[in-house]
């Protein structure tokens, strides 16, 4: 009988336990009322000042993967800091600004723009063991960025970070962890935009545009008060692409696989990836100077993964003369991350985002085909993104929480030069006003010859590279977004000759 009752005892003592492991202990983090701003200046900046917060931007603040180490580790602690953050914005902002209201877009006017983009967040907590206790511990760290922007140029940008540590006792049931994880992110919120405010009440150029346009204010009134040099600066913004523009460029020994993928068999469509693989083809051949012959283009369904392997282990060595030939690799349409980060994949036409190993191009792999092959050298231009969302803004992957990146460093063969459309947490955008995507749109209109910022009928990666940066970099913050190029290799390689 004795024994019965010790083994009922033991088993509800694991059902409890069971039933425990799976509790869930919410991180509420309450607003910021109040922050201590520090100016130089006695008065607020002046004139009219609208916010915008990238909508893209705050998944990143919602986490549920935060526990550190085995202690409590069968509790979850999710954190949700978007609200919070969002709500904390006005405080900061009208102790800086004379008049500030929130925007649901930017406008391009007299008005100061800001648009503020969550950068990273990483909550931790662990739980150290006392003596006849224990103690849970969070610490939060924030990145967070801004950029003001004023009749569509940049006069203000910053990024600021912030790391705050919390503690409290655990409990009995570990609850602790998620008031210690709410403190700490609330301190952290409170930090970061406490220094992004000074930085703003401190910046001269700030408070100068500010004083200068308050004293203009009358005379932009009037909407058709638009310079000569203004117009042609809009219709040459959104003027279509023309490669008959371009002098045809001597034939070289080179050659290039164009891959451009709008209708996915079982993904959001990419819009406009497969008009600008079609333009991208013309001008590799008109301004790269690489015979039609030698340029593989491969569209939609033609694009699958079977497809893409074909063109580059079975058509590709068959073009190239190693230390002679010059490779080139266009790719528009979506992209996603692996599960741990670690890495990079491309989708071909019949990808399924829950294999990507099997129905994906892993873009370490297709780098190591073409050093395998030793061109002269190689250019990777990818008009894609692993933020996860598609180029509309779209979802591509179930995970609430967006995949953290852990690529952070891309090691490249010498001679390899990697040309992206936008950093890895970024959406690559696309345009209905341009209909292609931003990045292949200035790409190709830079090779047209507006990329020659020197004027030496060259131009060179370096040059593209920040043509390409400024415009994109507007043309997404007119869209609520931050999208910025990325390169690397070697900037003063000549690309492209300017025959005027």
């Amino acid at each position: 009988m004795k024994k019965l009752i010790t083994y009922k005892f033991v088993g509800l003592c694991l059902v409890s336990l069971f039933i425990l492991s799976g509790c869930a202990h919410k991180s509420t983090v309450l607003s910021v009322q109040a922050t201590n701003i520090y100016s130089d200046n006695e008065n607020k900046i002046l004139g009219q000042t609208k916010y915008i917060v990238d909508q893209s931007s705050l998944g990143k603040l919602k986490r549920d993967d935060t526990v550190q180490g085995m202690a409590c580790a069968a509790h979850k602690y999710p954190v949700d800091a978007s609200q919070a953050f969002v709500a904390s914005l006005p405080s900061m902002l009208e102790q800086v600004f004379e008049s500030v209201s929130k925007s649901e877009s930017v406008i391009s006017n007299s008005e100061l723009n800001l648009l503020f983009r969550v950068e990273r967040f990483e909550p931790r907590l662990k739980f150290n063991q006392k003596l006849f206790s224990m103690d849970a511990e969070a610490t939060v760290e924030i990145g967070l960025s801004v950029v003001g922007s004023r009749d569509g140029a940049r006069v203000f940008g910053t990024t600021v970070e912030s790391q705050r540590t919390r503690s409290s006792e655990a409990g009995a049931f570990c609850e602790g962890g998620g008031q210690a994880l709410s403190d700490a992110t609330r301190d952290a919120i409170k930090d970061v935009l406490e220094k992004i405010g000074e930085r703003m009440a401190n910046s001269q150029k700030l408070n100068s545009k500010a004083s200068t346009n308050s004293k203009n204010e009358t005379r932009t009134n009037n909407k058709e008060e638009i310079s000569n040099s203004e117009k042609r600066e809009v219709s040459k913004l959104y003027s279509p692409l023309n490669p008959s523009a371009i002098k045809i460029t001597a034939s070289k020994d080179a050659v290039a696989i164009v891959i451009g993928i709008s209708n996915y068999k079982k993904l959001p469509k990419a819009d406009y990836a497969n008009e600008d693989a079609r333009n991208f083809a013309v001008y590799a051949n008109k301004a790269l100077g690489i015979k039609q012959e030698n340029i593989k283009t491969l569209i939609d369904s033609e694009a699958d993964d079977a497809e893409i392997i074909k063109a580059f282990k079975n058509w590709l060595p068959l073009q190239v003369n190693p230390e002679k030939t010059d490779v080139y690799v266009f790719f528009s349409g979506h992209g996603l991350p692996s599960q741990d980060g670690k890495n990079l994949f491309l989708l071909p036409y019949g990808a399924d985002r829950d294999l990507l190993e099997r129905t994906a191009i892993n873009q370490n792999e297709l780098i190591k085909i073409l050093a395998d092959l030793k061109p002269k050298s190689m250019m990777l231009i990818t008009d894609s993104c692993y933020s996860g969302m598609s180029k509309t803004g779209d979802t591509l992957i179930a995970n609430a929480r967006p995949i953290v990146l852990k690529t952070k460093e891309i090691v490249l063969p010498k001679n390899f030069t990697l040309f992206s459309a936008s950093s890895p947490d970024q959406i690559s955008s696309s345009s209905k006003d341009l209909r292609h995507g931003v990045f292949s749109y200035y790409l190709m209109k830079g090779l047209e010859g507006d990329a020659d910022l020197n004027s030496d009928n060259k131009i060179t990666l370096a040059e593209l590279h920040s043509y390409a940066r400024i415009n994109v970099g507007k043309m997404a913050l007119s869209m609520n977004r931050m999208q910025e190029p990325q390169l690397i290799g070697d900037g003063g390689r000549v690309i492209a000759n300017v025959n005027r």
